[in-house]
């Protein structure tokens, strides 16, 4: 088998829904499901390779579970796919079973001493008090905690008939991952798969996918780097047992069948393809979910599946319990579904134990050295950073640029400094701002007796003032290096024609103030 793996950062915010329902607030899930990939590879194959007539490929590739897109989890400062909490960990009420993180970035980590694990022993009311489940986060074997902060925001549908105005009755809501948070997937295949020779290369030449609701708006960018692995990263199991017992940790969703199709909840060692046995419900902590999943190539929602989440734990007694660390059983596996971890550290004993902090994350903790410029997370937070900076070195320059413009050009109309604001918000570059100010001044006859009339000092119009301040790009390159910035960043952005650009729109912005406040004061008694 051939392993592929996925590192996923998101560059805008992802949504991925929960449910298929529309009634209630939106909830997003804290990771990216298999589908999500499985569904940006058919986008690219499934209908090309349909419409030539090609199914044996989409069959082979897409269906016969020889190819699996597995889940994108979140990952640890190291790179390593974190695992779902799981939810047969409890710990007492009121007490607090995580500690912050002493550096910044670095992520929280779990109090061992405080979880209680429930898969093995039934809780001590007289000397724990009263229980409380931990149903959400991810970890990792050395006990670093992530939690997924979504994004809350409110939407409106526009109407294309009124002008694309905001149409009644349809405010919604979504909630989302943030961007910036990194992921990692694996997509396992038989090498002799019909069509994955090409969707391995297209995988390994794609720098970005686009993924989850809302792809044609703001959302769904992730950049993407594809390594072959060998492992997940964890290490294997070599905790002790009983000869019998067989503890699964869900690390995805499990869909299971009976053998008439049906969905059942009630997991069984049969359905699970273990033999003969039975399961523990004392010692199994169980937490189900249902949704309908959009088919785009269709255009219509699957057949509603009913699945037992990620993250709930069951607990087996077996003839002959499987020599295996992992195990894959169940629906939906080409899509990731049915992942479990057989038997895991952390679930052998009431009280769980994590490996201490290696000594090369201990010290990359204290120390964070800088990422190689052509990482993708290196890339993303550089150009964060870069925004974020920009943004203040704007306000501050187009203030200054503002106060020679509004003085020298008394006669220049508020109407025609919204016109400039407006140019610099929809330039996408140096040429266009240069391009669209040109087509300004060329403009009708209103626009050409304020752009063309000479100013009060020097004799030159608005139109060459306000050039000759967007074209003196050597004070703003001194301010970017004064920063601490160069002129472009490590996306290779110009970050030259940035800066000149949002000048131009926060000094129109400051004029249009100015003269608003102006008017006011006119006004007054």
């Amino acid at each position: 088998m051939t392993l592929l793996r996925l590192d996923l950062t998101a560059e805008t915010d992802l949504i991925f829904s929960a449910t298929a329902g529309t009634a209630g607030q939106h909830e997003c899930l804290d990771y990216i499901p298999g589908s999500a990939i499985w569904g940006a590879v058919a986008a690219r194959f499934y209908g090309k390779w349909a419409s030539g007539g090609d199914w044996a490929k989409v069959r082979s590739l897409f269906h016969s579970g020889k190819v699996r897109f597995g889940t994108g989890a979140p990952a640890s400062t190291g790179g390593v796919p974190l695992r779902p909490v799981p939810i047969a960990w409890y710990s007492r009420k009121g007490t607090k079973w995580s500690k912050d993180a002493e550096q910044d970035g670095a992520s929280n980590r779990i109090v061992p001493s405080e979880i209680h694990n429930l898969s093995c022993a039934e809780w001590n009311f007289e000397a724990n008090g009263q229980p409380e489940q931990i149903r959400s986060g991810w970890f990792d074997a050395e006990g670093a905690l992530v939690t997924i902060k979504h994004r809350h925001r409110l939407k409106t549908a526009m109407d294309p008939e009124k002008f694309d105005s905001p149409s009644e009755s349809q405010l919604f809501g979504y909630s989302s991952i943030p961007a910036g948070t990194r992921f990692v997937a694996f997509v396992e295949a038989d090498p002799s798969t019909l069509g994955w020779n090409e969707v391995k290369e297209y995988l390994c030449g794609a720098k970005a996918l686009r993924l989850g609701r809302s792809r044609s708006a703001e959302f769904g960018e992730v950049t993407l780097k594809v390594t072959e692995a060998t492992s997940d990263g964890w290490k294997a199991s070599d905790a002790s047992f009983d000869a019998r017992q067989v503890v699964l940790h869900l690390l995805t969703d499990l869909a299971l069948s009976d053998a008439s199709g049906l969905p059942q909840l009630q997991p069984t060692p049969e359905l699970l393809g273990l033999g003969e046995g039975k399961i523990d419900f004392s010692r199994s902590h169980l937490r189900f979910r249902a949704y309908s999943p959009w088919n785009r190539f269709r255009g219509c929602h699957d057949t509603e599946r009913h699945v037992i989440s990620a993250g709930s734990v069951i607990a087996l007694q077996l003839e002959q319990p499987p020599q295996v660390t992992r195990l894959v059983a169940g629906l939906y596996q080409v899509e990731g579904l049915g992942q479990m971890a057989v038997n895991p550290d952390y679930l052998a004993a009431t009280g769980i134990s994590l490996q201490a902090p290696s000594s090369s994350t201990a010290s990359q903790q204290k120390k964070s050295l800088p990422a190689p410029a052509g990482d993708p997370v290196y890339v993303a937070m550089h150009c964060r950073y870069a925004d974020a900076v920009l943004e203040q070195l704007a306000v501050a320059l187009g203030k200054a640029w503002a106060d020679t413009w509004e003085h020298d050009c008394k006669h220049v109309s508020k109407s025609q400094w919204a016109r400039l604001r407006q140019i610099a918000v929809l330039a996408s570059s140096k040429q266009d701002l240069d391009i669209n100010i040109q087509k300004l001044h060329e403009g009708n006859l209103s626009a050409e007796k304020y752009w063309n009339k000479p100013a009060r000092t020097g004799g030159r119009t608005p139109f060459e003032i306000v050039c000759a301040f967007i074209a003196d790009t050597q004070p703003i390159s001194q301010t970017l290096l004064d920063e601490g910035l160069g002129e472009r960043d490590a996306a290779g952005r110009d970050l030259v024609a940035l800066l000149t650009i949002h000048a131009t729109r926060e000094a129109a912005i400051a004029i249009s103030r100015k003269k608003s406040e102006s008017a006011k004061k006119k006004d007054r008694p």
